[in-house]
């Protein structure tokens, strides 16, 4: 099976200070350090810690390294202003100019994951920036419907006041819909493998 080629390029100062904290962690032994790419970060799994880093690019997988690597990695990455490119062929990891062996595992379809109090605008970006079939895999289709519903009432309180100036609900539902299309262009995906 040919994998795709997965690249991320992440912020280099944050990359650096997540190895730093990467680095004081204890009682790993052999177990492996993982990365996935999520919300527009990568995040890296090493003993029980998470780091995440903000990152732009294509990875739809999980990559398992081996944790020494990741430990010693942050002397080898340099100060600087320039994104590390962090790439995976599905075999081999690569961090700059540097490459060890990986495990790659593909996801089955990206879920989509939603901020810790998420307001009603997040809700109802969602159909400017997922299929429907991620939205019901990611199971915030019921919630997307309730944001959908509040909408309507505060459309329909709105209407009722501005129906003097001849203002519609068709009018308000297009203005309402322009400006959360206009907010997800802005806004990058949320997905976790």
């Amino acid at each position: 099976m040919e994998i795709v080629q997965n690249a991320l390029r992440v912020d280099r100062a944050m990359f650096r200070d997540a190895l730093r904290l990467a680095k004081k962690v204890r009682g790993v032994g052999s177990q492996p350090a993982l990365l996935t790419y999520e919300n527009d970060r990568l995040r890296i799994e090493l003993g029980g810690c998470e780091f995440f880093c903000n990152a732009e690019g294509t990875w739809e997988g999980q990559v398992k390294i081996p944790s020494a690597f990741l430990r010693e990695l942050y002397s080898s990455v340099p100060k600087g202003d320039e994104p590390v490119q962090v790439s995976t062929d599905g075999r081999n990891l690569r961090i700059g100019q540097l490459s060890v062996k990986c495990e790659w595992t593909a996801l089955a379809y990206p879920r989509i994951t939603m901020p810790l109090g998420a307001s009603l605008q997040d809700y109802l970006m969602l159909p400017f920036k997922y299929s429907q079939t991620d939205i019901d895999r990611s199971d915030l289709a019921t919630l997307l419907a309730d944001a959908q519903a509040k909408k309507a009432r505060f459309i329909e309180r709105a209407t009722s006041v501005l129906k003097p100036l001849g203002i519609k609900e068709f009018h308000l539902n297009c203005l309402v819909d322009d400006v959360l299309r206009e907010r997800a262009k802005h806004e990058k995906p949320q997905r976790n493998g």
